[in-house]
């Protein structure tokens, strides 16, 4: 593993049986990279909501908020957007455990009213030990209940190269 140096956490708890909010903030260093998290959680009325949601990692971020209208319900009721920028992805290598580059933007939305999550997601010039892809764009919509079969999806790769040969 990879040491994780100079960590910090701090969480503020109130532990109301009918409305428990958690505000919980962490930084530390990976390989001298800053990390940084912070999330709030509230619920109540049956539902949550995590607002914001930010995990920053050495320049890459995932922002956004996700809720629940009724938690009994959490795939019918899910609802919120994750916003994905990630210009550098060799950063992420020491928590993958394994060698990687390139940059990815996006959003991942989910929708009550279709019940379904949204991608749409970019990169270019991702590699990964094998394999490196010039760009990439995907845009893809998985329906309730979030099962392989409820995929579809467009995607368009270029400069495909494995270790065996370039793919056109």
């Amino acid at each position: 593993g990879t040491p994780l140096d100079d960590l910090k956490l701090s969480a503020e708890v109130t532990a109301n049986p009918a409305a428990p909010t958690a505000k919980i903030t962490s930084s530390a260093s990976l390989n001298g990279q800053p990390i940084a998290v912070d999330v709030e959680l509230t619920s109540k009325d049956g539902g949550a909501s995590v607002s914001p949601l930010s995990v920053k990692l050495a320049g890459n971020t995932v922002t956004g908020s996700l809720s629940l209208a009724d938690l009994n319900k959490p795939v019918e009721t899910l609802k919120g957007t994750l916003n994905i920028d990630a210009p550098d992805l060799a950063s992420l290598s020491p928590l993958l455990l394994t060698e990687i580059a390139g940059q990815i933007q996006g959003t991942v939305t989910a929708s009550p009213e279709t019940q379904q999550l949204a991608f749409d997601i970019s990169g270019k010039d991702i590699s990964v030990p094998s394999v490196s892809v010039g760009s990439v764009k995907l845009k893809a919509n998985l329906k309730a209940p979030y099962a392989p079969e409820t995929v579809t999806a467009d995607i368009e790769l270029s400069d495909i190269l494995t270790a065996a040969s370039p793919i056109h």
